[in-house]
């Protein structure tokens, strides 16, 4: 059945492209553009080996820079590129709080350029 045949290469394809993501994902948080940032942790670690008390596991916690998948969300892709073609270097979710001490959502990016 031609359908089925359609269907199946269409699903590789899927699947090709999430994989292919996931590959540059990697390789961005260990060899590529975040090698910087794999060195300033490496330099905080050692500024603090054998010194640390309470929570000893947190150094070797992986550090990206990326922490609310920027490249998947096309809103905050837009939000960006109105002002210009700039790649962030921080993104995460942040808790704001008003004068009645309610907690509201807020998102953080952080480019050479500007913050969010």
């Amino acid at each position: 059945h031609p359908e089925t045949v359609f269907a199946l290469e269409e699903a590789r394809e899927r699947k090709l492209y999430d994989y292919a993501i996931r590959i540059q994902e990697f390789f961005d948080c260990f060899v590529g553009s975040n090698n910087h940032f794999y060195q300033l942790r490496v330099a905080g670690n050692n500024l603090v080996k054998g010194k640390k008390e309470r929570r000893r596991a947190s150094l070797d916690r992986a550090y990206r820079s990326d922490y609310i998948n920027f490249k998947e969300n096309n809103t905050l892709i837009g939000l960006v590129e109105r002002y210009g073609n700039e790649g962030i270097e921080f993104g995460d979710n942040i808790f704001t709080y008003d004068h009645n001490f309610q907690s509201h959502r807020r998102i953080i990016l952080i480019t050479n350029e500007a913050v969010y």
